[in-house]
C-alpha cells in the first residue's frame, strides 16, 4: 500500500467515524477540506446505507464538487434516484454546464427531462445546449463560464469585470477579448491584466494572434492543438467567430487519456469495456473478434493441411512453425505501435513520399535484427537436424517474417486511415493473419521443393 493509499483510508476512517457519532459539524469541517477527487473516491467508498448524510449535511453546491469526478461506468442513476428531484437539479445547475450535460447523457431521458426543469433558465440553456451538441465534439465538451472583456475598456474596468465574474468562472488565468459583435479579437493572460497600466485599454495590451477550433470540431483533435500550444484554455467560436465557450486543460487532459484508453482496448477489440462492465456486455463485446479471429485463423490451419505429407517426411519442420509465427508477429507489433502513435499525432495520412521513406526505415531497422534472429533461429534449428538446408530454410524464412510483418505494419495502418478505417481495431488482426498465411505458404512450398530435389532427408 503506497503513501496516497495509506492516507486516503484514514481518511475514509475518520468521515466514517463522524458519520457513526453523528457529527455533522466535524464531519463538515473535515470532509469539506479535502480535494475534492479525495472527496469522490470516499463518497464511493460508504456503503450506499450511509450516503444520505451526503445529501443532507452537504449543500447542492459542496456536492457539485466532488460528483463532476463521476464516469459513465460509475451509473450515476442509482446515485441521484436517492436525491430529491429538486436537489439533484441544483447539484446540476452548480456544475459547469459542459460536466453537468455528461451527467445527464447517462439518465433515461424522462428523467433528464425532469430534473432541467427544475433549474434556473441561465443554466437549463446552457446545459440543452451542450446537450444539442454531438458529445465528441469541441462543443460536446466546452464550458461556457468564462471571462469575457471588450477591446475598448481599460485595465481598471476589466479588472473589476474579472473579479466579479470569477467565482462562477472555470477558468480565471485566461482572459478573452471580444468586440461590441461578441466576435473574438484577442487574449490576454491574468498577469498581463495585472502589471498593465490602470489607464491602458484591452485592446492596447492584448494579443491578437488566438489559437481557436469551431464548435464541431473533433474533440481530440482539439485536445492535441492545446496540447500542441501548452493552452490552458482553448475558445470555441461559431460560424461567425463568436466566442461560444472554451475547452479546459482538465477536460483535455480527459480526451486524451479517453483517447490513450480507447485506443489501447481497440487494439484487442474490446472497444470500451471496464473492469465494472456487466458480464454479458463484456461477453458481447468479446465475441465478434474473436469469431473473425477464429476464422481467419482457420484459413492458417487450412494451409497447413495441404501439406501434411511433408510433415510425415520432415516431422522436425512442425517445431518451428510457433516460432515463425510469434518471431513475425512480436517484431511487427513493435513497428505497429510506433505507426500507430504516428498518425494519432498527425490528422491527416501521409503523403506516399513519406510512407516510402517511412517504410525503407522500418526495413532498414529492422534487417540487422532479423539477420539477427535468423542467425540465432539456424543455429538453434541444427541442433534439431543435421540437414544444412534445413536450417537455411529456418533461418531465410525468420528473416522474411521479420521483414513482411514490419512492411505490413507500415502499409495496413496508413491505407485503414485513408479508408476512414479505425487502425487501432483492425490492423493487428489484419498483419497477424497475412504474415501467417504468407510466410506458412513459404515455408511449407520451399519445404516441399527442397524435400522433393533430395536436399532435404
Amino acid at each position: 500500500m503506497n503513501h496516497a493509499q495509506k492516507k486516503r483510508g484514514m481518511q475514509l476512517k475518520r468521515v466514517k467515524d463522524y458519520m457513526k457519532t453523528e457529527q455533522m459539524e466535524h464531519f463538515r469541517d473535515y470532509f469539506l477540506g479535502l480535494h475534492p477527487f479525495d472527496q469522490f473516491v470516499i463518497f464511493k467508498e460508504i456503503d450506499e446505507a450511509d450516503q444520505h448524510y451526503f445529501y443532507e449535511w452537504l449543500s447542492p453546491d459542496e456536492v457539485a464538487e466532488f460528483i463532476r469526478y463521476f464516469e459513465p461506468e460509475d451509473r450515476i442513476k442509482k446515485y441521484f434516484d436517492k436525491m430529491l428531484p429538486t436537489y439533484a437539479s441544483a447539484i446540476l445547475g452548480a456544475m459547469p454546464s459542459d460536466d453537468a450535460a455528461d451527467l445527464l447523457q447517462q439518465l433515461p431521458k424522462s428523467q433528464k427531462e425532469h430534473y432541467l426543469k427544475f433549474l434556473h433558465r441561465t443554466d437549463r440553456e446552457d446545459i440543452v445546449d451542450a446537450l444539442t451538441h454531438e458529445q465528441q465534439s469541441a462543443g460536446g465538451i466546452m464550458t461556457y463560464d468564462m471571462i469575457v472583456v471588450e477591446a475598448h475598456l481599460n485595465v481598471r474596468e476589466a479588472l473589476e469585470l474579472v473579479v466579479e465574474k470569477a467565482p462562477e468562472a472555470d477558468m480565471i488565468y485566461v482572459i478573452y477579448v471580444v468586440d461590441e459583435y461578441d466576435r473574438l479579437v484577442g487574449v490576454l493572460s491574468l498577469r498581463e491584466l495585472l502589471v498593465a497600466k490602470a489607464d491602458q485599454t484591452v485592446g492596447e495590451i492584448m494579443s491578437y494572434d488566438v489559437v481557436s477550433v469551431s464548435e464541431d470540431t473533433d474533440q481530440e483533435e482539439a485536445a492535441r492543438l492545446m496540447q500542441d500550444y501548452n493552452l490552458l484554455a482553448l475558445p470555441v467560436l461559431d460560424e461567425h467567430e463568436h466566442l461560444k465557450g472554451i475547452i479546459t486543460v482538465d477536460d483535455a487532459m480527459d480526451v486524451l487519456t479517453e483517447e490513450y484508453e480507447e485506443n489501447l482496448l481497440n487494439l484487442q477489440g474490446i472497444g470500451s469495456e471496464t473492469i465494472q462492465s456487466t458480464l454479458l456486455y463484456s461477453m458481447k463485446n468479446r465475441y465478434k473478434w474473436s469469431l473473425v479471429f477464429t476464422v481467419l485463423s482457420l484459413v492458417v490451419a487450412f494451409i497447413i493441411s495441404r501439406f501434411e505429407t511433408i510433415f510425415i517426411g520432415l516431422p522436425v519442420l512442425v517445431a518451428f512453425v510457433p516460432v515463425i509465427s510469434n518471431v513475425g508477429a512480436a517484431s511487427g507489433n513493435q513497428t505497429l505501435a510506433v505507426v500507430l502513435l504516428a498518425l494519432d499525432r498527425d490528422e491527416d495520412p501521409f503523403t506516399w513520399r513519406e510512407i516510402m521513406k517511412l517504410l525503407g526505415r522500418q526495413l532498414c531497422i529492422t534487417l540487422p535484427i532479423g539477420l539477427a534472429m535468423s542467425i540465432v533461429a539456424s543455429a538453434v534449428a541444427s541442433t534439431f537436424s543435421d540437414m544444412h538446408m534445413f536450417t537455411l530454410l529456418v533461418g531465410v524464412t525468420i528473416l522474411c517474417a521479420t521483414l513482411l510483418s514490419n512492411g505490413l505494419a507500415v502499409l495496413i495502418p496508413i491505407i485503414l486511415k485513408k479508408l476512414n478505417r479505425n487502425p487501432h481495431v483492425l490492423a493487428s488482426t489484419m498483419i497477424t493473419i497475412s504474415v501467417d498465411v504468407c510466410i506458412f505458404a513459404l515455408y511449407l512450398f520451399s519445404a516441399q521443393v527442397l524435400l522433393e530435389r533430395g536436399f532435404l532427408g
